[in-house]
């Protein structure tokens, strides 16, 4: 799924008040994981955009345990789905930081529930095809 990533509305409006730009959008796109709560996006983002993690949480995945869960940063920004001349702005996701993701390959993270939440999403598994409208 292609999206933008910006920062938060918040911070936009503290920038220009100060009188300092206001970064870009950056463009990337993200695999649709239904089985994870949170949006992760590459770590690599975040610098781009200039702006600090709000919060950390705890985080379980296949090669943590549940007394051992990665800790997780987290950041605030807007995040507009893109699909042809379509586009819908979602503000103040709370994307966690992916370092194993990266903005220098194919896909740059995972869209979550969060997200998906505010979509249709419908999988056709035999055709291995799905459909999302937002």
């Amino acid at each position: 799924v292609d999206v933008f990533v910006s920062v938060s509305g918040a911070r936009e409006k503290k920038l220009r008040k100060m009188g300092h730009p206001v970064p870009a959008p950056i463009s990337m796109r993200l695999v649709i994981d239904t089985g994870s709560y949170a949006t992760g996006l590459a770590s690599g983002v975040f610098p781009k955009l200039g702006i600090g993690r709000i919060s950390q949480v705890p985080v379980h995945t296949t090669l943590t345990t549940q007394e051992s869960p990665q800790l997780a940063d987290v950041f605030d920004v807007n995040i507009t789905l893109v699909s042809g001349m379509d586009k819908v702005l979602l503000p103040n996701v709370r994307a966690l930081s992916s370092p194993s993701c990266t903005l220098d390959t194919i896909t740059n993270g995972i869209l979550g529930r969060d997200v998906l939440d505010h979509c249709v999403f419908q999988y056709f598994g035999r055709q291995k095809t799905f459909h999302l409208a937002f």
